[in-house]
């Protein structure tokens, strides 16, 4: 894979913003939704760090007689924040093109595969799809793994540039791999790290063994990319056709997946919901995080949740912090899941029986950390 760093577009480095001030002061609600708006139409001319994307081919001209930019949107699904979909869009200015965005729909046939987690995804792809239409960009809803459609899909649309978005996790990393091989050869293929604040490609060259090798690394060049976002903004070059209207619903009742898994009303879909939940967190939580996180009978976390640009309001089906924490050393003293307890970072502690040097956490030490007793009376069974 080619480890090119040139880049197509605008040159140069974004310069460090100051931080937005928060305050105790009661604001209407959406205030923060409105603030960062502000923030990115400010920093619309900002220029794009070409350190952010790299290439994947050889090939990086667009050739002549193109008829669009397509971003494979996968790991990052959001609209605005999002560095690939940004260098995508200026990309297709420069060329004076239409911009396209794409999603490969990938149900696996498997138990884990549930209609709680489809079901949080495509709701949270057509609000993607919506914000997008506004916009006038392309959103097209592909069904099957990258390397069986999106290179036809490409071939077919006379699209002359791909960009997408960075994951390092094995399958996403095949994906990647099968779109490349099948792509034509005089087709830019350009990856943008937009999940990272520092690039993974820039903070190390290998795979670090500990936080502390890697904090330094991190650090050094940590003002060069935590900066402020430009705008998604309106697109003026409209494509000639037009991208297939998705039925959502349809879509959603068609999966083959287990549906006894039901939606979560606790957690909901979209970077709207997510918006929401971060400001209440600024508005109520923050002043608590940073000496009750550790406590869960305090409402002190952000509720941030993998993979999900949203939070929620702490509730029954979703484990406090610390106490997965502690479950999961429990699970390690009870059976044999040796792989769920040790992180590539975790470093030793002394050693001791059972546990051998993973850090040792029993029930005593969560008595000094937060009243159990009210804990365990929050959520026992009602006829106890």
């Amino acid at each position: 894979m080619s480890q090119k760093r040139k880049a197509t577009t605008d040159a140069g480095a974004e310069k460090p913003n100051k931080q937005m001030k928060t305050t105790s002061e009661k604001k209407a609600d959406g205030w923060l939704q409105e603030q960062v708006l502000q923030q990115r139409i400010a920093k619309k001319e900002m220029k794009f760090n070409k350190k952010r994307l790299r290439f994947l081919t050889d090939t990086q001209k667009i050739k002549q007689g193109s008829e669009g930019v397509l971003y494979w949107m996968n790991r990052d699904q959001r609209v605005q924040d999002n560095w690939a979909l940004i260098h995508a869009q200026r990309l297709a200015l420069k060329e004076e093109l239409p911009l396209h965005v794409c999603f490969c729909l990938v149900v696996p046939k498997s138990k884990l595969s549930t209609y709680r987690h489809f079901s949080f995804l495509l709701k949270g792809l057509e609000e993607v799809s919506q914000e997008l239409k506004t916009l006038g960009i392309e959103f097209h809803l592909l069904h099957g793994a990258p390397g069986d459609v999106l290179p036809g899909f490409v071939s077919d649309r006379s699209l002359g540039a791909v960009v997408t978005d960075f994951s390092p996790l094995r399958e996403p990393l095949q994906w990647l791999e099968d779109v490349k091989k099948k792509l034509s050869k005089d087709i830019p293929f350009i990856q943008v790290d937009a999940h990272n604040i520092v690039p993974c490609w820039e903070a190390s060259p290998k795979l670090e063994y500990a936080a502390r090798t890697i904090r330094g690394k991190i650090n050094k060049v940590l003002s060069d990319f935590l900066t402020d976002f430009p705008l998604v903004e309106q697109h003026p070059h409209t494509a000639t056709r037009t991208a297939k209207q998705v039925d959502w619903a349809k879509e959603l009742a068609s999966l083959q997946v287990d549906k006894s898994v039901g939606e979560t009303e606790w957690a909901k879909p979209g970077t709207k919901e997510g918006m929401n939940m971060l400001e209440s967190f600024i508005d109520v939580r923050l002043k608590l995080f940073g000496t009750q996180r550790n406590d869960p009978n305090a409402a002190a976390l952000s509720h941030f949740l993998p993979g999900y640009d949203s939070f929620q309001l702490l509730s029954e089906g979703k484990i406090h912090g610390f106490l997965r924490m502690y479950w999961a050393k429990k699970i390690l003293e009870w059976t044999s899941c040796m792989w769920s307890i040790c992180g590539i970072h975790d470093q030793g502690w002394a050693e001791r029986p059972i546990f051998g040097k993973i850090r040792y956490m029993n029930y005593k030490g969560c008595q000094r950390k937060f009243d159990v007793a009210r804990f365990e009376k929050k959520y026992r069974p009602k006829d106890i």
